[in-house]
């Protein structure tokens, strides 16, 4: 484990649903480096709820501290769910956190996967907005996959590159970098 003076401070997490993923994503990274990270995989694995009388005095330990943490980090809702939550028992509040933020239901997964195969955001956009978009893109696709245990195929992703982005015949085409689609280019 890291000397605790040498890690960044964490991201606060504001409770709003459209921040979990990015918010999540930076978090799992800061508990990796604090040595959580394999408890907390363990907990969410388990079918079980994890209860402190069940844990070794070690995974007690590192409750407690995941439980202070994320109090710490979470704000809005995120934070009225921790007081919900067996006070010290951190793998228990982030399954609670887990269940509000990611719904294991299949009308959640299509709504995921309708926005992947029709990004709305793509119109109009320079090359540097697009391809930060484009980035998010597969960052959802990679959120998506991990929460519905299936795979958006790379079919899926050229048929939506295709049919979103701009198209330009070659005569209209600068010397910016692209794919040639016979005749047209994308960029």
């Amino acid at each position: 484990m890291l000397d605790s003076k040498s890690i960044p401070k964490a991201d606060s997490f504001n409770g709003k649903v459209e921040d979990w993923s990015e918010w999540k994503f930076g978090f799992k990274s800061y508990i990796t480096m604090l040595g959580l990270s394999g408890m907390v995989r363990e907990a969410e694995a388990n079918p079980e709820e994890p209860e402190i009388l069940d844990m070794t005095p070690e995974a007690e330990h590192q409750a407690h501290l995941l439980y202070h943490l994320l109090v710490q980090l979470c704000k809005g809702k995120a934070r009225n769910i921790a007081r919900g939550v067996e006070e010290g028992n951190g793998f228990k509040l982030w399954r609670a956190l887990l269940r509000e933020y990611e719904p294991d239901a299949a009308g959640r997964h299509q709504g995921m996967l309708g926005g992947l195969l029709a990004p709305t955001s793509w119109a109009n956009l320079d090359k540097h907005s697009f391809e930060s978009k484009f980035v998010e893109w597969e960052q959802a696709i990679v959120e998506y996959e991990r929460q519905s245990h299936k795979r958006f195929d790379d079919d899926n992703k050229v048929a939506v590159v295709l049919k979103c982005c701009l198209l330009y015949t070659s005569d209209a085409a600068d010397d910016t970098p692209c794919v040639d689609l016979g005749g047209r280019r994308i960029i």
